[in-house]
């Protein structure tokens, strides 16, 4: 149950997000968008891969040993940032939504189990 508002407290809350900006506006920019940082890490290690791509296609060209290992680093690099970040993208997305999921997810598998179950006790009483 929520409950709404009243005037006073909005204007309360208005003016305490206008002081965080003024404050600390990083801090505040931080807050209202909390993966930025996040996605930023993924375009880099999308990026990254890329390059090591573009140095595996120069390590065939030039058959030098160093490129193609440079090439394989880039890549490898680029597919563990990427990976990391958007997992912690998801682990916070589920984190926050945790109130929402055991109705939607684990009623669902819960109810299957219970149904599972049942079909199980009665066939026992049947062979019994």
């Amino acid at each position: 149950m929520t409950v709404p508002l009243t005037e006073r407290e909005k204007q309360i809350l208005q003016e305490i997000e206008s002081n965080l900006y003024s404050e600390d506006p990083s801090f505040a920019r931080d807050i209202k968008h909390p993966w930025w940082h996040k996605f930023r890490q993924v375009k880099i290690g999308g990026g990254l891969f890329v390059v090591g791509l573009a140095l595996l296609v120069g390590f065939f060209a030039t058959q030098h040993v160093i490129v193609g290992v440079l090439a394989f680093g880039a890549m490898v690099c680029g597919i563990v940032l990427m990976s990391t970040a958007s997992g912690d993208i998801a682990r916070d997305q589920i984190r926050m939504h945790k109130d929402t999921l055991p109705g939607r997810v684990n009623g669902s598998v819960r109810s299957r189990l219970e149904d599972w179950e049942k079909k199980l006790k009665e066939r026992y009483k049947k062979r019994s």
